[in-house]
């Protein structure tokens, strides 16, 4: 069967796929902001996109990709220590069709020593093998 004739599916649109706990967190931190983004005077063109997404966040829906993309550039000023793509990683619980990045992993790529620090045992050894000569 090809594809075409195969009826179309919506994307999940509900984060029931996801981590609770953390779809809880990552949210209210976007809320947080987009609150913020939306009482400034100055932004005026994005804020009805804004608005709709903070409903979508408060609704326990997820963004499109494409929303999240207006937001980065707020974002990345307000989280100065964020690379885009640290900010794509964060939030990619909040993004349907978008592979999410579990806590995890998103401590073991950007915070290595905190990663380490709740396991331990993932620390590579300790050892002097490359300095040895045999």
């Amino acid at each position: 069967m090809n594809s075409l004739s195969q009826p179309y599916q919506k994307p999940p649109t509900h984060h029931q796929t996801v981590n609770e706990e953390q779809y809880q967190h990552r949210s209210s931190v976007l809320r947080k902001h987009l609150t913020i983004y939306i009482s400034k005077k100055h932004i005026f063109y994005v804020k009805p996109i804004m608005i709709t997404i903070k409903e979508r966040l408060q609704s326990n829906l997820l963004i499109s990709f494409k929303q999240f993309k207006t937001l980065i550039k707020y974002l990345k000023n307000d989280m100065k220590t964020f690379t885009e793509q640290q900010l794509i990683d964060f939030f990619s619980v909040l993004i349907y069709n978008y592979p999410t990045v579990d806590e995890d992993t998103y401590l073991e790529t950007y915070h290595i020593e905190e990663f380490y620090e709740r396991y331990p045992n993932k620390r590579p050894p300790m050892t002097l093998d490359e300095f040895m000569i045999y």
